[in-house]
This record gives structure tokens, C-alpha cells and sequence, in this order.
């Protein structure tokens, strides 16, 4: 079996994130409920009903991976610690249905997610997802080039 999934501005080679497939159940056997994919590493077991969380469908925790469907809507300038602006340096959101990925080129920053508090160093590849309406900020931590990539929501039929 070949790996399907796309290569995205995210993916940088990464292959962190994990994927099972369903295996459908067949009467008279034991089905499995899924099996690792063979591109990406096996999820952990599912923790007993009794001590699971409810996960909210876009997470409040950072991430690297965007959703597959999103589309791009453009991208800012590259940025350095002289001209990041004082807004996204400053407590913001991104509105309803748009994503950002923070791609630090050069050097690093400090992201900080507001809602939970969790602030990371982003250092050069690596990057960060931001969902729509998730407080954060940043901060310049030295020399920088860094640049946002904006994506949209698909528009719901209905």
C-alpha cells in the first residue's frame, strides 16, 4: 500500500502525525478496529471510556498540521525581528473559517497560545497551525525571518 495523503506547505518531510484505517466489520469475524497506516506511526490505544476527555473538533493546543481541505488565500511578506508588526506581537485572533501557518525561515519566536497558556519556542523550519479565533500572540527572540501563510475554510453547501 502507497501513501495517498498530499504534501502540503506543513509537511516539510514530517511525518509525525499519525492516521489509522477503518477496517469495516465482517459478520463472523473478529474485525480489527484499525490498523496503522503504512506512512505514518501507530496511534496510541484509545484510553478506557471512563478517563477519556472530550476532544473539541479543532484543537486548542498548537499544531503543525492544518486541516487537508483548507484553501490558500495568500501569504504576508517576509518578515525580521525589525518589521514583524507590533499587532501580531500584541494579543489577536485570526476571524471565523481562516487559518494561519507561522513558518519561522531563520532564527525563532515565542508563540504563546492564550486560551491554554502554553507558549513554544518556534525555531527555524519548523512552524505552527493557528485555528480561526485562538487568542495568541508572539515575541521576537533575536534575529528572525518569518513568514504567514493564510488559508480559508471551504464554503459549507447548504
Amino acid at each position: 500500500m502507497t501513501c495517498q495523503r498530499r504534501n502540503s506547505v506543513t509537511d516539510h518531510g514530517n511525518a509525525s502525525h499519525a492516521n489509522t484505517i477503518a477496517v469495516p466489520q465482517t459478520p463472523g469475524k473478529q474485525a480489527e478496529r484499525a490498523r496503522p497506516s503504512p506512512c505514518y506511526p501507530a496511534r496510541p490505544p484509545p484510553a478506557p471510556a471512563d478517563t477519556r476527555r472530550h476532544v473539541s473538533p479543532i484543537p486548542d493546543t498548537m499544531t503543525t498540521q492544518p486541516p487537508d481541505d483548507l484553501i490558500a488565500a495568500g501569504a504576508s511578506p517576509t518578515f525580521t525581528e525589525d518589521t514583524l508588526p507590533a499587532a501580531l506581537q500584541a494579543e489577536h485572533t485570526l476571524a471565523t473559517g481562516h487559518w494561519a501557518v507561522l513558518n519561522v525561515l531563520e532564527g525563532s519566536l515565542r508563540f504563546t497560545n492564550l486560551q491554554t497558556g502554553e507558549a513554544r519556542l518556534i525555531s527555524a523550519p519548523n512552524l505552527v497551525t493557528i485555528r480561526p479565533g485562538l487568542p495568541h500572540k508572539v515575541a521576537i527572540e533575536g534575529p528572525l525571518r518569518c513568514r504567514i501563510d493564510f488559508y480559508r475554510e471551504p464554503p459549507t453547501n447548504g
